[in-house]
């Protein structure tokens, strides 16, 4: 009798050890599993860098075309501005239009500045700027 508790002795032990090995084969197949998805999203950052880094020479000249393509597909939309401007060469002549273009471009320049200085310069503008000297 002292056999048989024997073997069921040796027989349970053997399960638990097979248990035991089942869970730590689990363990290390999770933590592989872990390993790899974390070597491929490094691998997929990598790869990302590398892309913008070789596309970004190309972002110049690209958003050159993209401008041109704007500009067209405006004059498609509106083709009253390009007849105006037809209309104008006609009328005004070459010596007198380029007199006027001269002006308009100069005004635009200065409107440009004056709106981008002032978001520009908003920013710095002094909280109590509105205060004297003697406020402060």
């Amino acid at each position: 009798m002292s056999n048989r508790g024997l073997l069921a002795s040796l027989a349970l032990l053997a399960g638990t050890l097979a248990a035991i090995a089942h869970t730590r084969l689990e363990l290390v197949s999770v933590e592989l599993q872990e390993a790899l998805a974390l070597a491929l999203s490094q691998l997929m950052a990598a790869l990302v860098a590398l892309l913008c880094l070789g596309i970004e020479p190309w972002r110049a000249p690209l958003a050159l075309a993209d401008r041109g393509l704007y500009a067209w597909h405006y004059i498609q939309r509106h083709p009253q501005w390009l007849l105006g401007m037809v209309v104008c060469v006609a009328v005004l002549r070459p010596v007198r239009i380029s007199k006027w273009l001269g002006r308009s471009v100069l005004a635009w320049q200065m409107l440009h500045r004056l709106s981008v200085g002032n978001r520009k310069h908003l920013a710095e503008i002094p909280h109590n700027i509105h205060r004297g000297k003697d406020d402060e």
